[in-house]
């Protein structure tokens, strides 16, 4: 028979799946005996699935929602395909790691090592036995998050040194996790692009479950929330429906209700910024600051720092590091030899005149307002932790926030008592009913306080 009758036999129709790609050919020991090239030619070619990967998966009628998509032969589980943002080393990771009805996995040989276990006979008994074990990438991943959730641990406590030295020593073939599942650039700000760069992350951790997902309250959040329970329902694995996915960032929301309350003192703010940028500008005007602390005998070690004007808790910070110096820009001010601190606020680089210096009427109201604020800065440094569980506090904290509006809108000073009837009227858009609150942070609170 000749060479085509044997190539017409071999692709026939009962042909089986071709199991994963070998590694690639040492291309030292073929280069000499590799043809030339055929001449390109300048017709198009027909679109042809070339992966030897479309043997085990097969492709979906695209809609309109969820584009072009693919579905495993062998358990049916559905991936994206756009041949345009996604490629196949998804679908790759599916059938070597997560599929377990794939047929043609090969059983991992690895040598077996002998390994002293404590023997649990019920008799109380100090006992052990040697067996051989097998060394489990996945097995140690489950054992490392089965304790940080048995002792509560932050998932940063995988990135500290000590734990990675001892994992380094006791079983360095362990691949340590990091906190951080994925950090990927997302091509724009759409919903759906958002939602599918969030499913690739889940579906290459292999990861089906999902009880919540905290946002922001960009309504392109919205739309990514929305594609992501699509998915899980399409996977079967949603929680609840869904109904408790969407979680809105705690602090997210109370930089909406400070920003709100820092719009009414924008501009002793902003006089006492201008003042700390005058400082801060050069070594000359900072060493005549210090001498000027000096001469008042502030006992204060730090010195003044300057905020970002959209990030309100470093304007917090800006402000109560400023107050403490107050004494010392009077003097700045009030010294005509050797200073061009009040020249400095007649005119700035467009021609237009700087708010400042702060008058002693910018001082006291400020001192008010940092006491005002120091309640939602100590709130917001709370729930963004990241060496503790956070999930407990979330309700605590609002109804705290919720108890200082009140007391403030009730306020003798009229300024103040505007300022925070505004911030309870943004506080009420998101918190003023439980039905507008994920329920989950009762379950937490509840759950927290069951085990202390």
């Amino acid at each position: 028979m000749d060479s085509s009758s044997e190539n017409s036999s071999a692709t026939g129709n009962n042909e089986m799946p071709s199991p994963l790609p070998p590694p690639p050919l040492n291309t030292s020991q073929t280069t000499q005996h590799v043809p030339p090239l055929p001449p390109k030619s300048k017709r198009k070619r027909p679109n042809k699935q070339t992966s030897s990967m479309w043997d085990h998966f097969t492709k979906m009628e695209a809609s309109a929602k969820d584009g072009a998509r693919c579905k495993c032969n062998y358990c049916s589980k559905d991936y994206a395909c756009d041949s345009i943002n996604c490629g196949t080393s998804t679908l790759w990771k599916h059938l070597r790691n997560q599929c377990k009805k794939y047929p043609y996995r090969e059983e991992n040989k690895g040598q077996t090592t002998l390994t002293l276990v404590p023997k649990n006979d019920g008799k109380g008994a100090n006992a052990s036995n040697f067996v051989t074990t097998l060394f489990s990438q996945s097995a140690c991943r489950l054992a490392c998050a089965k304790m940080i959730i048995m002792n509560e641990l932050s998932f940063k406590f995988v990135e500290i040194e000590g734990f990675r030295h001892f994992c380094s020593i006791a079983c360095p073939k362990f691949d340590v996790p990091s906190r951080i599942l994925s950090f990927c650039q997302v091509a724009n700000h759409k919903g759906e692009t958002i939602g599918r760069a969030i499913e690739s992350c889940l579906l290459e951790w292999g990861i089906d479950k999902i009880f919540t997902i905290t946002v922001d309250n960009a309504s392109s959040n919205d739309v990514a929330i929305s594609y992501v329970k699509r998915r899980l329902k399409s996977w079967k694995s949603i929680v609840l429906d869904g109904k408790l996915l969407h979680m809105r960032c705690c602090a997210h929301i109370i930089n909406l209700i400070v920003n709100d309350g820092l719009k009414d003192m924008n501009d002793s703010i902003a006089s006492v910024r201008n003042a700390v940028r005058y400082v801060r500008s050069s070594p000359k005007r900072m060493e005549k600051f210090k001498a000027c602390v000096k001469q008042e005998k502030i006992q204060c070690k730090a010195l003044v720092c300057l905020d970002v004007a959209t990030r309100w808790n470093s304007t917090y910070l800006m402000l109560e590091h400023a107050i403490k110096f107050e004494k010392a820009f009077k003097i700045l001010e009030e010294e005509k030899e050797d200073s061009d601190f009040v020249e400095y606020f007649k005119e700035d680089d467009r021609g237009n005149k700087r708010l400042g210096p702060p008058s002693a009427s910018d001082w006291l109201a400020l001192s008010v307002f940092i006491r005002f604020l120091k309640g939602f800065y100590e709130t917001t440094t709370k729930i963004s932790g990241s060496s503790y569980v956070t999930s407990n506090v979330g309700y605590k904290e609002i109804n705290k926030v919720q108890f200082v509006l009140k007391k403030w809108s009730n306020n003798n000073n009229s300024v103040l008592s505007l300022m925070a009837m505004n911030m309870k009227t943004k506080f009420d858009k998101y918190w003023d009913s439980l039905e507008k609150m994920n329920k989950l942070m009762f379950v937490a609170m509840v759950m927290i306080l069951g085990t202390s």
